[in-house]
């Protein structure tokens, strides 16, 4: 099972592309993390979490910049063996992820996409992982 899970979004021009984004790849579950989800009449099928600690029991893989404020990638996409059931976690766009928004489970990978010099969207983000994901598998 190959998951998503995105901080609450509330701008609408981010929903839209993280819809795009997830129609194209199509995950096998999406969570959306945070307060009230914005989902509710455009994503039936995503379920909302208030926290990391109600994911499933798999491979949480956070995806952060080597640049993150609290929480720094350490293996390069480029290089990273995707698990064959994973989670993976993706910060609000420009504010990254923290340690308060990961309640206390434990991150297994912390993944970066190279070239580490610029900032990419969430979703930018989220199409190129999904993408490795079918490349390497």
């Amino acid at each position: 099972m190959i998951a998503i899970c995105m901080v609450n979004l509330s701008n609408e021009f981010t929903q839209n592309n993280w819809q795009q984004v997830l129609d194209n790849f199509k995950p096998d579950q999406v969570y959306v993390l945070g307060d009230k989800p914005w989902y509710t009449e455009t994503m039936k099928y995503a379920i909302h979490v208030n926290s990391t600690d109600n994911l499933p029991n798999i491979s949480i893989v956070a995806m952060a910049p080597r640049t993150g404020r609290q929480i720094k990638g350490e293996i390069s996409l480029v290089e990273f063996q995707h698990p064959k059931e994973a989670v993976y976690l993706f910060g609000p766009d420009k504010r990254h992820l923290t340690k308060p928004l990961l309640g206390n489970r434990k991150i297994d990978y912390k993944v970066f996409i190279p070239p580490d010099n610029r900032e990419l969207y969430s979703w930018m983000a989220a199409a190129i992982t999904l993408y490795d994901i079918r490349a390497k598998n």
